[in-house]
């Protein structure tokens, strides 16, 4: 499989899968399952082995769909019976906006590989996917200005020209890449600039975290719930990128050069039955016409 985007998405769900398995418990915050619910152990369990299995079906040509559709009914299923559950009963608190907005735009990085794996079977999903990861984006980036103090807190204060810097670019640069992968002005440089920078936040704020406390397994949700967004909007680029590769220039569009160059390899080595049957009339009445010279030459005078 060449998409390298659903490799990584299917390795963050790997990991969440461990994860989930070795703490007996769901991503913290990210999964919120109610502590007092009958069974939640066992049922820990099972979203953990559903993740590593869609994680390495993704993986596999033969199955990438297969395991695209895994992931996104799990994530979906953790969006509409905890996330808008929650939303539901605190719509106005910004906290479960961001909650929902994270755990959507995840779905929707698992919805695209499925629709790209898949393109017959999901026409129409992808774009409206890319839509919906870029309103999330809006959403991120607006977070970033409610919790100023706190994503400040998360930049190391060694990175010049200071944390709350960094605190605001980041935040308008997501609010900038939702709205160019909305409005498709420079849609698909804004999702490779997006994926590098989760990748930053991978590196310099969610590892040091995991490396610093390696039993904790908050810092070990954060680290993987960045790497999906990083593979999602990695997907999204690569989804992107496709479209663009299957449309024609506009200039060659408009002189027809497209068309008739299409036409020139369809057809190459080929004849149209109207072409076949005016080649063998021709022939039919160049024969008639040789056979009655012949005939003439043979009747003439000696």
């Amino acid at each position: 499989m060449s998409n390298l985007g659903a490799r990584v998405y299917g390795l963050a769900a790997i990991m969440m899968g461990v994860a989930g398995l070795l703490w007996r418990e769901f991503a913290v915050d990210w999964m919120p399952v109610p502590g007092t619910l009958p069974g939640r152990v066992a049922l820990a369990y099972v979203v953990g082995a559903l993740l590593i299995a869609g994680g390495i079906l993704i993986n596999l040509r033969r199955t990438q769909a297969w395991g695209a559709g895994v992931l996104t009914a799990v994530f979906a299923a953790g969006l509409v019976l905890l996330d808008l559950t929650r939303l539901a009963s605190h719509p106005m608190t910004f906290d479960y906006w961001d909650g929902v907005s994270e755990q959507l735009a995840v779905t929707m990085g698992g919805l695209i590989a499925l629709a790209m794996a898949r393109p017959r079977a999901t026409a129409g999903t992808e774009p409206i996917a890319r839509e919906v990861f870029g309103l999330c984006l809006l959403v991120f980036g607006a977070a970033h200005f409610v919790y100023l103090d706190f994503t400040a807190s998360l930049v190391p204060k060694w990175l010049p020209p200071g944390p709350m810097f960094w605190a605001v670019a980041t935040g308008i640069a997501q609010i900038a890449a939702g709205l160019a992968i909305l409005s498709g002005v420079m849609s698909l440089l804004a999702a490779r600039l997006l994926m590098a920078m989760y990748a930053i936040f991978g590196l310099l704020v969610h590892a040091p975290a995991v490396w610093s406390a390696p039993s904790k397994h908050f810092a070990w949700t954060e680290f993987m719930v960045n790497l999906a967004l990083a593979a999602t909007a990695w997907i999204v680029a690569e989804s992107l990128a496709a479209g663009r590769a299957q449309t024609p220039p506009l200039d060659k569009v408009a002189t027809g050069s497209y068309l008739r160059s299409h036409d020139d390899r369809q057809y190459q080595g080929r004849e149209e039955p109207s072409q076949r049957a005016g080649a063998q009339g021709r022939s039919g009445r160049d024969h008639h016409r040789d056979a009655q010279r012949q005939a003439g030459l043979r009747s003439g005078p000696a």
